[in-house]
């Protein structure tokens, strides 16, 4: 009789490269006690969880994930990890705390630059300048023009 093996993040990644993988009950699996260890086995298994969590519209997943990898005791200068935290910050509805983990990936000199490529478009999405576009109060699309001043702001007319 053999020993059964061991779960590794090569075996799990393999299964995610899989079209068919289902991404999240692998990752509840990897949260059980035999599989635990393969967290630690480097960053990748971490960040194609991250990934693959985000393309599939699970932004809390992700930023959890993304969080663990990051922790002090595990990968806390990984690049990708960080900014797949601040991705998925930006599409959790938290765009000022995203665009603070943005420029701090920015201010980095050891970036990729495929990923300063996506670092500087995430940060030109959730750091619009002020007044570029104010939801319109009818349709709930962003309007250009400039609000229309209220009769309370409007300054009284003197006679004349």
């Amino acid at each position: 009789m053999t020993a059964p093996t061991r779960p590794t993040a090569a075996a799990v990644l393999k299964e995610l490269a899989l079209p068919d993988a289902q991404v999240l009950n692998l990752l509840a699996l990897c949260r059980t006690p035999p599989y635990l260890d393969v967290w630690t086995e480097g960053p990748e298994l971490l960040r194609r969880f991250a990934r693959l969590l985000l393309q599939q519209g699970h932004p809390t997943l992700a930023l959890e994930v993304a969080a663990r990898g990051l922790d002090d005791r595990a990968y806390p200068r990984d690049t990708e990890l960080m900014y797949c935290r601040a991705l998925a910050l930006a599409r959790s509805g938290n765009p000022t705390r995203a665009a603070q983990l943005v420029r701090d990936l920015l201010d980095r000199t050891d970036l990729p630059p495929a990923l300063r490529s996506d670092a500087l478009a995430l940060a030109g999405r959730v750091r619009a300048p002020p007044g570029s576009a104010r939801p319109s109060t009818s349709t709930g699309k962003p309007s250009k023009s400039p609000p229309t001043p209220s009769p309370a702001s409007t300054p009284p007319r003197s006679p004349s």
